[in-house]
């Protein structure tokens, strides 16, 4: 119940009433060492947000040696996610080594979501001694973000990116934001498979205005191909 506690009052903004919840857990965890390493590495989180990085290493030091013992993987991969997220914030060069490392386990466990956090934290690490890398990093992580409908997150991608000077192309729903009605209309046309002649006699234009129309969406959703705007107007169209 403790996590949970914590956890929401994190979200509310709460987070010293967040660590206070967390560390009296903590004190009364001896036995449990799986309950405290949870605990542990939402403290990390915690303190990490509070600014607290000396306190939040330490922290994450210490969930290191707990998972060690406990041989459970995917505890493990949090555990480097988190150690290597503490060493960031306090500029360590290891940061890149825990985080490349937390990204592959995640990978390896299916947990596309985990991974995708990884690549970002990775992103921020290495953008100091590879800008490049740091880019393909973010915008990998926001590709993922955008696909399993992680909204906050792909806006933080897509933040940092625009941040670094990097364009940013939203694949998901919000990306329809960023077009006008009659590229809307026309990218609902050409899920229904329709040419640009074709277009245009529904819409009473021309068709050198829709192949104008068809240009400019693809380049807002950084797409290629009429058929991968088809693609992406048959996923998140047809719920709105």
């Amino acid at each position: 119940m403790v996590p949970v506690l914590a956890a929401i009052r994190a979200v509310q903004g709460q987070q010293e009433v967040a660590e206070w919840l967390v560390r009296q857990r903590l004190d009364r965890l001896t036995a449990n060492p799986l309950a405290a390493a949870e605990l542990r590495g939402l403290l990390v989180e915690i303190e990490l947000q509070r600014g607290k990085s000396q306190e939040a290493l330490a922290d994450a030091e210490a969930l290191s040696a707990t998972t060690s013992q406990l041989d459970i993987p995917v505890a493990a991969a949090r555990s480097h996610y988190l150690l290597g997220r503490a060493l960031a914030a306090v500029g360590s060069d290891g940061a890149a080594r825990e985080l490349d490392q937390a990204r592959a386990l995640f990978v390896e466990f299916a947990m596309p979501y985990e991974a995708a956090r990884s690549r970002l934290a990775l992103a921020r690490s290495i953008r100091a001694a590879d800008k490049e890398a740091a880019a393909q990093e973010a915008k990998g992580a926001l590709a993922t973000f955008e696909e399993l409908g992680a909204l906050p997150d792909a806006d933080a991608a897509a933040a940092l990116l625009r941040e670094w000077g990097i364009r940013a192309a939203r694949r998901g729903p919000n990306a329809l934001g960023g077009l006008t009605a009659r590229e809307r209309e026309i990218l609902a046309l050409l899920a229904e498979g329709l040419s640009n002649r074709d277009i245009a006699r529904r819409l009473f234009i021309t068709p050198k205005t829709v192949e104008h129309h068809v240009g400019h969406l693809l380049t807002k959703l950084d797409l290629k191909r009429r058929g991968e705007a088809a693609a992406f107007a048959v996923r998140h169209l047809s719920s709105k």
